[in-house]
This record gives structure tokens, C-alpha cells and sequence, in this order.
């Protein structure tokens, strides 16, 4: 989660490679697609005295600044898609414990961000096995083994406008669609910075399946989706 202010670990360049200083490890870089809001790189991890390989899906995601909230909630969203994809996968390794591969996820200070990704992480799963998720509780337990986990009141509220993003493009459009959106907006502003809106098409849906005239459509991201972009 944004590489700013943290040690690069990994090597930036295909080919080149990263050794630890004791030794045991190097890290090579194999391949890499850079997309405006993140780097995905694949990295083949070696142990020197066994030449033992394994391959590891790195990604470093570039707008969520510390302490706040990411700027596109469709990126966000993406990138909790991609994981959970990735956790479904059968695991490579004999020694993993679990039936799937483990994922790491680290900010700064592996509290605010980190805390908010993970929170997140869980709540769609939640959402795609159709529990009802209960966001409070669930932050709750992620502090009891992580203090502080989902750092102030902004990426609290951003947990909700996620999951309700989330839902809403999953949604049948029905006639209590634009209560919704407004209650969507309402935590749009309580997060302040997040500049993404994928409410916009499917209320341009919702206002044609009325016959009604939609309103001109917002300008849209180089990544594809609806966002409103400060003037």
C-alpha cells in the first residue's frame, strides 16, 4: 500500500534482483504491469543454499495517502476483487497450513491503511457468500489482535461507502434506487477525498429504464470507470 516512505524490498526493474544482506534470499523481478493506480510485478523468491523457487504477485498501490482514504473507491474495490481471487486459488506450497495461498498486507505503520484493506477485504467476502456484513464488529475484532487497526473516523466511514458501492453496482435497480444514492453521497463527503462515483452509470441506467432524460455524464478515469474530478 504506497511506496512512499518505505524501504523497497523488492527489485523495481524486470530482471534485476534483490538479495538479502545475510544472504540466504534473493529476490528477482520477472514481470510487471504498471496501471495508473497500482504496480503488479511477479517475483521469484530463491533460497540460496537449496535453490528452492517460489513466485509471489506483489502489488504496491499508489493513491491511498496516510491516515485518509483512497482516492477512487472503483480502484479500491478492484484491488479487493483481485485478492480475493488470488485467495481462492489452490495453494503451490505443501508447507502452507491453509488450503489457499497466504496474503500480506503491509502499510507504514500496519495500522490505519493496512487495517482499512484487510477490514475491507472481509466484509466483500462477506458480502459475496450473502452474510450480512457487520462492519463494526468486524473492526472491532481486527483491534483485539491488531490495536489500533482502521486508524480514525474517515477510513471507518470508508468501509461503509465501499461495501454500499459494492452492493449498489451488484443491485437490481428498483424504485428506492435514488434514496440509496443519496445516502451513498452522504458518505462520499464524509470520506472527503474519494473522488470516484460508481453510482454515476448505473443511475444513467436507472434514469433511461424511466424514460427520463440522464443528466450528462461526469468525465471519465484513463482506468475506465465514472469519477468526479475536483474543478
Amino acid at each position: 500500500l504506497r511506496a512512499k516512505n518505505i524501504r523497497p524490498y523488492w527489485p523495481t526493474e524486470i530482471g534485476s534482483r534483490y538479495a538479502r544482506s545475510d544472504g540466504k534470499f534473493s529476490v528477482r523481478k520477472i514481470g510487471v504491469q504498471n496501471l495508473s493506480y497500482c504496480i503488479l510485478s511477479v517475483l521469484a523468491v530463491q533460497r540460496r543454499d537449496t535453490a528452492e523457487e517460489r513466485r509471489i504477485k506483489h502489488v504496491v498501490y499508489l493513491k491511498w495517502p496516510d491516515h485518509s482514504v483512497p482516492s477512487c473507491t472503483h480502484d479500491f474495490l478492484q484491488i479487493v476483487a483481485n485478492l480475493n481471487k488470488v485467495a481462492r486459488q489452490p495453494k503451490a506450497c505443501s508447507h502452507v497450513a491453509s488450503d489457499h495461498p497466504p496474503i500480506v498486507m503491509h502499510c507504514f505503520a500496519g495500522i490505519g491503511r493496512s487495517g482499512t484493506a484487510a477490514a475491507a477485504y472481509f466484509l466483500i467476502e462477506l458480502v459475496q457468500r450473502k452474510y450480512a456484513p457487520d462492519i463494526s464488529r468486524l473492526v472491532a475484532d481486527l483491534r483485539r489482535q491488531r490495536c489500533l487497526a482502521v486508524q480514525g473516523v474517515i477510513q471507518y466511514i470508508f468501509l461503509y461507502r465501499a461495501v454500499a458501492e459494492f452492493l449498489l453496482a451488484k443491485a437490481t435497480l428498483s424504485a428506492e434506487f435514488p434514496q440509496h444514492l443519496k445516502l451513498l453521497h452522504l458518505l462520499r463527503d464524509c470520506t472527503t477525498k474519494s473522488e470516484c462515483d460508481l453510482a454515476v452509470s448505473v443511475l444513467s441506467s436507472y434514469l433511461t429504464s424511466l424514460e427520463t432524460r440522464p443528466a450528462p455524464p461526469p468525465k471519465r478515469c484513463l482506468h475506465g470507470c465514472w469519477c468526479n474530478f475536483p474543478t
